[in-house]
């Protein structure tokens, strides 16, 4: 039996719900560099706590399926590889929206075009090092959120935990 993690369907479903969980993300983000302003960095957050929402959603999603319910190590995987797509798209949606708000991004501007009102350890005259930041944060934050969202659902979410069919981790 071929099995259904590696299916069209389910391959497709990662990179829906990763698409989805990186534009909820991106969008707090883009307020964030249209402010640039130090105090609002908390958007950021904030966009990482839509990207678990999603993931959540996905991770709930798949607790109703005959296969992925009986199996907690493939609803972790599927709400894994979710996460992988999303902090992929996450990454070259910044990228971008950087790319777009500071033209000349490896170059010298004024510090108070880059981050307005931050401390004078993260004062910088190169968007490179905001960028930098932004995308540590995009990464690992992401990453854990989805990582722990899929964990705890996979688990709490099972209906019958005393048994669990081991899943198949081979393509074919």
């Amino acid at each position: 039996m071929k099995n259904p993690i590696f299916n069209r369907r389910h391959i497709t479903e990662y990179f829906v719900y990763g698409f989805m969980a990186s534009v909820l993300f991106i969008i707090p983000v883009l307020l964030f560099l249209s402010h640039a302003q130090y105090g609002h960095l908390y958007y950021v957050c904030g966009g990482t706590g839509l990207f678990m929402f999603t993931i959540f959603f996905y991770a709930l999603q798949l607790v109703n399926r005959p296969y992925d319910s009986k199996r907690a190590v493939s609803m972790l995987i599927a709400g894994n590889l979710a996460t992988l797509a999303g902090v992929l798209f996450s990454v070259l949606f910044v990228l971008i929206s950087f790319l777009i708000t500071y033209p000349g991004l490896f170059s010298s501007i004024p510090t108070e075009n880059v981050l307005r009102n931050a401390p004078a350890s993260l004062q910088s005259d190169n968007p490179a090092n905001l960028l930098f930041m932004i995308l540590v944060f995009t990464i690992f934050g992401n990453a854990s959120v989805g990582a722990f969202v899929s964990v705890v659902t996979a688990y709490v979410g099972k209906k019958n935990q005393t048994i669990d069919k081991p899943a198949q981790l081979t393509a074919n």
